[in-house]
């Protein structure tokens, strides 16, 4: 078993390591006049074919636990627990069956299922915490790395073998910052949208501030702050507004939270100073595209504005026809032509805000059970604050102005590996109240 065990914690650094990975086979696609949108696309990952023998290996190991330990339930727990399964299979059903297109909703659910195992599994396998940040990070490296050279070549190359499309700032519709001397592109890596991968930073910067607490070995220190900076002015690449006042309000956190811990605080601080330097030395390279896009001072930023404002109005009017069961998981921009019939394929967008579209998709009762299931299996832990729940706070503030956190499969997985990561803190992690007493 412990072999088994050894493997499959081995094949989950490679899985978090393969996260942004979105090279793909597209079997089916939905059309809207004729022509194919990303939401509307059913494809096979190539993750997903590592993540399905982690999965088999991870049902091993747990069907060998369960013989050995024997684990015994009461009957009114177990009678309680098969009630609440029975309950969520049905409001999935309905939800599918409901659904404008079941088969997209039908999807949609599979991918939901995927980052629940993810999930399970983090907590079941129990990786070293160490190991799995780096995996994490070195993943934000390359993507870090890559984002530079687009930024710097102002282009995105297209790889069928990475799943990259090619981004040209001279198309319409492709992310740019608009300044006077022209379009100028934001980094992609190689995920679908710089706001992808600027949540994706976000993460691995947490992760290496998390490492800089812990790591007293100077070449990993090194490495750690090597890092930090190549991600951190990655991120600027992507000119993410969101992301990156979330970087900035992570550390004021950080900070607040170590402030009873001089030498945590010092640490922090010193990484703190390294992101403003890198900032100021950023903005004095590239003060138009900072001041465009903080002002909104012309049209592309206007516009986005807009659009992201309207969407609140649009997501009302879809709600009044979906209250109760929503529009079926996947199927929001599907349910958008019935208010807005005449635009394009790619004009079609989900709500910019997760919490929201996930709202509109599952509907009011299915959310009353998801809302009722946390409060019952939550009320007995203990919750406090720790630095280890900023990966958490960094992903809820992220998700109320996007939502590649569940549109997207890989996004849908970083939801996973957040919250697994999560409870891996208080086994492997001090909190700050145990840092107080080194």
């Amino acid at each position: 078993m412990l072999k088994l065990k050894k493997v499959l914690e081995y094949l989950l650094y490679l899985f978090v390591f393969l996260l942004p990975l979105q090279t793909r086979f597209i079997y089916q696609e939905f059309l809207i006049k004729g022509q194919p949108f990303e939401y509307g696309r059913l494809s096979i990952y190539a993750t997903e074919i590592l993540f399905a023998l982690i999965l088999i290996l991870g049902l091993c190991l747990l069907l060998i636990r369960i013989l050995k330990t024997k684990p015994r339930l009461s009957f009114k727990e177990s009678k309680t627990r098969l009630i609440l399964l029975i309950v969520g299979l049905a409001l999935l059903a309905a939800n599918i069956l409901l659904a404008a297109n079941s088969e997209l909703s039908f999807y949609k659910a599979t991918q939901i299922i995927l980052a629940f195992c993810f999930f399970f599994l983090l907590l079941i396998i129990k990786p070293d915490f160490k190991r799995l940040s780096w995996a994490f990070i070195y993943s934000a490296l390359i993507q870090g790395v890559l984002a530079l050279q687009q930024f710097t070549a102002q282009k995105v190359v297209a790889n069928k073998w990475l799943g990259m499309a090619s981004q040209d700032p001279t198309v319409l519709g492709t992310p740019v910052v608009l300044t006077n001397a022209g379009r100028w592109l934001r980094s992609f890596g190689g995920l679908p949208h710089p706001n992808f991968l600027a949540g994706f930073l976000v993460v691995a910067l947490i992760l290496i501030l998390f490492l800089s607490l812990r790591e007293e070995n100077k070449k990993s220190k090194r490495n750690l702050s090597l890092s930090f900076v190549i991600i951190f002015l990655a991120l600027l690449t992507t000119l993410s507004k969101a992301a990156i006042l979330c970087a900035v309000i992570i550390f004021i956190l950080a900070l607040f939270v170590t402030r009873r811990e001089n030498e945590q605080n010092k640490k922090i601080s010193r990484l703190a100073i390294v992101a403003l330097a890198v900032l100021v030395f950023f903005t004095v390279s590239y003060p138009a595209l900072i001041f465009n896009r903080v002002t909104n001072a012309n049209a592309v930023e206007q516009r986005s504005y807009s659009e992201r404002v309207s969407q609140y109005g649009e997501w009302a009017q879809v709600m009044k026809s979906n209250l109760f069961f929503g529009t079926g998981l996947g199927n929001y921009t599907l349910d958008l032509q019935k208010i807005k019939p005449n635009l394009e394929s790619w004009d079609y967008q989900p709500m910019h805000n997760t919490f929201l579209l996930i709202v509109a998709e599952i509907g009011i009762i299915p959310l009353l059970y998801i809302v009722g299931l946390c409060i019952y299996y939550g009320r007995k832990k203990k919750w406090e604050l720790s630095i280890y729940c900023l990966p958490v706070l960094a992903m809820i503030l992220l998700m109320l102005v996007d939502h590649y956190w569940w549109s997207f499969y890989s996004g849908l997985l970083l939801v996973g590996f957040v919250f697994g990561f999560q409870f891996l803190e208080p086994r492997q992690a001090p909190t700050a109240k145990k840092l107080s007493k080194n």
